[in-house]
């Protein structure tokens, strides 16, 4: 099934998540069948969600870390005070806060902006 960017940002901000969080929800999309080429609905669920950002995730969890241990000392200190800053389209993922503090070790907080 081949669906548009919109509509994956759409099912990224209604029914994704980082973790096993919202399990039960689910969206119904239109794509294009990969197979017949005609355009079908399909229902996707959060499970279904989840699993295929799992690469993705881990790509962004090992570029953070590589981050992290070329940054200076002090630098790192004030991030291990502080926290990292999460915010964009990304931090619109639910648990990707929780997802990140536990993969590297220092306190994630999702910044929203009014």
């Amino acid at each position: 099934m081949i669906i548009g960017e919109a509509t994956a940002e759409q099912l990224k901000i209604k029914i994704g998540a980082a973790g096993s969080a919202g399990y039960g929800n689910s969206m119904e999309v239109q794509g294009q069948d990969q197979v017949t080429g005609l355009p079908r609905p399909i229902t996707l669920v959060t499970g279904e969600i989840v699993e295929a950002l799992q690469d993705p995730l881990k790509e962004v969890t090992e570029t953070c870390r590589r981050v992290l241990e070329k940054t200076p000392p002090e630098l790192v200190a004030d991030i291990i005070d502080r926290g990292v800053a999460l915010c964009g389209g990304g931090a619109l993922l639910r648990g990707v806060d929780k997802l990140l503090t536990k993969s590297l070790g220092i306190p994630v907080i999702w910044l929203t902006i009014h």
